[in-house]
């Protein structure tokens, strides 16, 4: 991502972070992608929940990575999907994966297209069309953290800890 639309990304990302889910603290230990930043709550004891901003290093898009983890640490397993557990008994996964298609999903602040001369171009949105665009898909991404993945988490931890509770 080209650095002017990183800054505001991740400065909008954490300003909502800060105002629209109070409970989730920036985690700087998280071994995350350079760029990307990781927030982490405690929703119950044995049970840490994450939100992470990543950004591109190849164009100017962004998505949302989530995880939960028994050991209060951001799993460094592969990703899985929302409803598969790693051998290490965590979960990390993207937010597309529960809505939609349920898939990999990101937003694309500036769109590319291809110039069809000999060098096969490639030609970018300026950031002056991509600027007014930060605002509006971090809005939609926080609208589908608090739509889905919080909810998921509530869900989530009730049923870990009724499962831990049993063995």
């Amino acid at each position: 991502m080209r650095s002017k639309l990183g800054k505001l990304v991740r400065a909008g990302f954490h300003d909502r972070m800060k105002r629209r889910l109070p409970s989730f603290a920036e985690d700087r230990e998280a071994i995350v992608p350079q760029g990307s930043r990781m927030y982490s709550s405690i929703l119950r004891p044995g049970f840490t929940a994450y939100i992470g901003l990543q950004v591109s290093d190849k164009d100017d898009s962004f998505t949302v990575n989530l995880a939960w983890s028994p050991h209060g640490k951001y799993p460094e397993s592969t990703m899985t999907t929302h409803d598969e557990v790693s051998k290490d008994g965590d979960c990390s996964f993207r937010l597309g994966h529960l809505f939609g298609r349920r898939q990999d999903f990101w937003w694309y602040l500036a769109r590319t297209g291809s110039i069809w001369d000999e060098n096969f171009t490639v030609e970018e949105d300026s950031i002056e069309m991509a600027i007014p665009r930060v605002d509006p898909y971090l809005d939609d991404v926080f609208d589908m953290i608090e739509s889905y993945a919080v909810p998921y988490f509530e869900k989530k931890s009730t049923k870990w800890i009724t499962f831990e509770r049993r063995d």
